[in-house]
């Protein structure tokens, strides 16, 4: 088994995926941790043909009980392996085929819905302001841009210098940094250009969040959640509800570009396909083979439009409900269109 993952790895790593292009590196060490983590001590010394439908609902059940998610891609991953040694003519029939997800109780995770309002976006949003505040500065301001973007951790954390341009006001980036593998642009206002600014005095090499504590790299993936963790009290196992967000409901990272496309749609008047074109889902097949217009004019009077109602957020002090007129409706004024 050692060796069939092996060739199907070598395989796999060659073979193009559906957009054309070849798997990422990223997706590439993905499979092997799954492999190396899940799947290689109980399997990786059987024979291919010894290893049986019963087996494998053994091994992927328990490992089922700690990560249904990983556990349902290592299902797709031993599919993949065992299809390959057919073509091979390795075995006879693979074992994994007929296996499902409920089988394993690795059934696909609900889709999350958890997105702050304005409301809560503003006290997120006035705590990364706070000069006080046990994170970094650019750590708070990664937390920031994710906001201002919609973009995802991995393209923010890494964000390059090159790939900015700061009199245009555009950001570019580029296929290889893509999860679709295309280039994308993303228009930056005034409140992410406000960021990059202050990135300036505190970075000194071609990253633009390099970490604090390793020079000349970009900040840890990982240190933007490990914050907002502390931030709201979950450091520990007892949450600590006199944390700085320790009062609002939880909500991780990746909600905060759930928070920007919803907003997007219900505050500036996106629709659903351009939000998602903004922060780079990849289109239904039939609109990306018949409309190729990305509507680049509207895509930047959204960004500008959500960068003023973010500095306003930050900025104010009264609630919005307390305001006069206020209700369940929020109505913005952007000057001129």
């Amino acid at each position: 088994m050692r060796e069939a993952y092996q060739r199907w790895m070598k395989h796999f790593a060659s073979s193009l995926t559906r957009t054309g292009r070849l798997p990422t590196e990223r997706t590439i060490k993905q499979r092997e941790r799954r492999w190396a983590h899940h799947l290689e001590k109980e399997l990786a010394a059987m024979r291919v043909q010894d290893v049986t439908r019963a087996k494998l609902i053994e091994v992927l059940s328990d490992a089922a009980t700690k990560a249904r998610e990983e556990v349902r891609q290592c299902l797709i991953m031993l599919k993949g392996i065992f299809a390959y040694a057919e073509d091979l003519e390795q075995t006879e029939e693979s074992p994994a085929a007929s296996i499902t997800p409920v089988k394993i109780k690795a059934r696909p995770s609900p889709p999350k819905d958890c997105h702050l309002s304005l409301e809560e976006l503003k006290e997120l949003l006035q705590v990364l302001n706070d000069p006080n505040g046990r994170t970094s500065l650019t750590v708070r301001n990664v937390m920031r841009m994710l906001i201002a973007t919609g973009a995802r951790r991995s393209e923010v954390s890494q964000m390059q210098w090159s790939e900015v341009d700061l009199e245009l006001g555009i950001w570019t980036l580029p296929a290889d940094r893509t999860k679709t593998r295309q280039q994308r642009r993303v228009s930056l206002s005034s409140f992410s250009l406000g960021i990059l600014i202050q990135q300036q005095q505190l970075s000194r090499s071609a990253f633009v969040f390099e970490s604090p504590d390793v020079p000349g790299q970009a900040i840890g993936l990982d240190a933007p959640t490990q914050s907002l963790n502390r931030l709201q009290g979950r450091k520990n196992k007892e949450r600590n509800v006199s944390a700085p967000l320790g009062k609002m409901n939880l909500f991780s990272i990746h909600d905060l570009r759930r928070t920007a496309t919803t907003a997007w749609t219900e505050h500036l008047g996106a629709d659903k396909l351009l939000a998602d074109v903004m922060i780079g889902h990849a289109e239904p097949k039939l609109i990306a083979t018949y409309n190729r217009a990305d509507r680049w004019p509207l895509q930047v009077r959204i960004w500008q439009r959500w960068g003023e109602l973010l500095a306003s957020l930050s900025a104010e002090k009264e609630s919005l409900s307390e305001q006069p007129g206020s209700n369940n409706v929020v109505y913005i004024q952007f000057g001129k269109s």
